[in-house]
């Protein structure tokens, strides 16, 4: 009796100290999956992790770092395959775990972990994951030649990575998380967009903030006008960058029947640079004929001369934010614009506006075209750790946009849709 209540006691107080889990953190090692190898599963003390190549403690990144709890740090490499080195992180809280996995996304071509994103998952009690795409580096120079990076880069390594957080979480808790959601901001949101299109079973829920979508096209697209910045006289500087943009806004302001310095509909703005071309010499107040055509190249579309597909250029009124307009909001996690236009980096409508600024000033475009979140948990804006962070719940469609698929069949969706007779939150 005595020996039972005695048991019984240690359950009551592990589990209070949140220490019950499935396992212990270097066990995870002997977990056996396909293509994967776990190379290290360590337990690391509050405020000791510093990211790779970082200085020691006492400045540098890794004091970014320093209030981090303490939590189990494991690295696998994924190899689904011959050409493959995925490399991908799971960090799992030792205590207070909130049930649920954040997976982050990357920038760019950047080839790394997204360590300060996976920090402050950690905070709010995640289990959370980040991958390096299955390169090294911040150019796309690893694909050539070899299709299969690429595959991993476009897709592949956000899947295997996803699926083997969630079997390494299972290991050391003795369950799988309640709830995954994915959320990241560029190339991350691309990454988003091609999961939900994919491999819907992968998330609960998405947060893909500033989707970098057609990265082919628009690699093409930069491309043609780094060849044409090329000659000196083609390029624009900054002071010029601010003409060019306040005379955009000034013309196309008040289409929308409201001069509030924003470019509702960038689609109606049909503004030719050339009216700011210099009528005399060289002037501060406008532009060379030279730069003129620059802006007027970025503005254009390319079109394919064998498929006819047109790749867009950027918007008019993609310039830079206007200073009469914070950079941040409290919360908020993007810089504003100052029209609701393809931004410039990201070319997708509006998402570089806070949201409350956002709903106000670009009322009439389509939410879910610009953030598209799924939220199956409940109605109400996705949070993180019982704080919001600035995204609203959407309108869903029954089914994205279909893409080229790749050949991966393992927990493959036909589309993000739901069953029929089913609520969108649970």
């Amino acid at each position: 009796m005595r020996t039972t209540f005695f048991v019984s006691v240690l359950a009551i107080l592990l589990l209070a100290s949140g220490q019950a889990y499935g396992a212990s953190c270097e066990s995870v090692t002997t977990l056996n999956l396909p293509n994967v190898k776990v190379t290290a599963a360590a337990e690391v003390a509050p405020g000791a992790f510093v990211p790779p190549g970082a200085p020691p403690r006492g400045g540098g990144p890794g004091a970014a770092f320093s209030g981090l709890p303490t939590f189990c740090r494991v690295a696998a490499t994924l190899t689904p395959s011959s050409d493959s080195d995925i490399k991908i992180e799971v960090w799992l809280p030792t205590s207070g775990w909130n049930g649920k996995l954040q997976a982050v996304g990357n920038g760019a071509w950047t080839g790394s972990i997204a360590y300060p994103a996976m920090a402050e998952g950690l905070r709010r009690g995640y289990a959370t994951t980040s991958t390096d795409t299955g390169h090294v580096g911040g150019s796309a120079s690893f694909g050539m030649g070899h299709p299969e990076k690429v595959t991993d880069f476009a897709y592949r390594s956000e899947h295997e990575m996803t699926v083997t957080a969630k079997a390494i979480i299972n290991k050391f808790y003795g369950n799988a998380p309640k709830f995954s959601y994915w959320t990241g901001c560029s190339a991350g949101g691309r990454q988003a967009m091609k999961a939900a299109q994919m491999f819907p079973n992968d998330f609960d829920g998405i947060i893909a903030g500033s989707p970098g979508l057609d990265w082919s096209g628009r690699t093409a697209q930069a491309v043609r006008i780094a060849q044409a910045l090329q000659k000196e006289e083609a390029r624009i500087t900054p002071a010029k960058a601010q003409v060019l943009h306040s005379a955009v806004v000034a013309a196309c302001d008040a289409l929308d029947g409201v001069k509030d310095g924003l470019i509702e509909n960038p689609i109606a703005c049909k503004f030719d640079p050339a009216v700011l071309v210099c009528k005399g010499g060289e002037e501060p107040a406008c532009l060379t004929q030279a730069q003129a055509d620059t802006a007027k190249l970025i503005y254009s579309p390319i079109v394919d001369a064998k498929t006819k597909r047109e790749i867009p250029g950027l918007a008019p009124g993609s310039g830079p934010a206007p200073a009469a307009l914070p950079s941040r909001q409290p919360g908020r996690g993007h810089q504003h614009q100052q029209s609701c236009v393809p931004a410039a980096r990201h070319g997708t409508a509006g998402v570089d506006v806070g949201m409350n600024h956002f709903r106000k000033a670009c009322s009439r475009i389509q939410l879910h075209h610009v953030v598209r979140v799924v939220v199956r948990e409940q109605q109400r804006p996705l949070v993180a750790g019982d704080e919001a962070i600035g995204v609203v719940p959407l309108p869903l469609p029954d089914r994205l946009p279909r893409l080229p698929r790749g050949n991966d069949s393992r927990n493959r969706g036909r589309g993000f849709r739901r069953s029929r007779g089913t609520s969108r939150t649970r």
